[in-house]
This record gives C-alpha cells, sequence and structure tokens, in this order.
C-alpha cells in the first residue's frame, strides 16, 4: 500500500507508533522522512510502501492522530 502524506502528517503518524511501542514502523518512517524533517520542509509531499505487516500498524495511528488516509 502506497500512502502519500505531508512531511508534517508523517511526524504526526510517526509520534503515535513511536509512542505505542511500534519501534520497526516508526523506524522505517523516521529512516525514510528524517531528513525532509530536518531540513525544515514541512509541507512536502512523501510517498512510502507499506505491505501488509506494517500498513494496518500505520493506518491505525494515523486515524489515532488525526490524520486522513485515503488509500
Amino acid at each position: 500500500m502506497n500512502i502519500t502524506l505531508s512531511a508534517r502528517q508523517w511526524r504526526k503518524v510517526w509520534e503515535e507508533l513511536y509512542n505505542s511501542g511500534e519501534i520497526n514502523a516508526s523506524g522505517r518512517i523516521a529512516h525514510d522522512v528524517g531528513h525532509i524533517w530536518n531540513g525544515d520542509n514541512w509541507d512536502e509531499q512523501v510517498t512510502l510502501e507499506f505491505g501488509d505487516d506494517f500498513a494496518s500498524e500505520v493506518r491505525s495511528a494515523a486515524g489515532s492522530a488525526g490524520v486522513p488516509i485515503n488509500a
């Protein structure tokens, strides 16, 4: 599943995953989007692909963080 969000939205999803102990999924997001966060380009759109193993976790975290996913 491909999910496209702004860097700001990915940060919210990352925080939700990280705080709930989902280290693998949160680490994947930080690895792929961290360089954008460091550059303070919070509106940049980023597409990440997740397999079935992480897709449900990411969807759930996005819902908890109030980030809509249209995928």
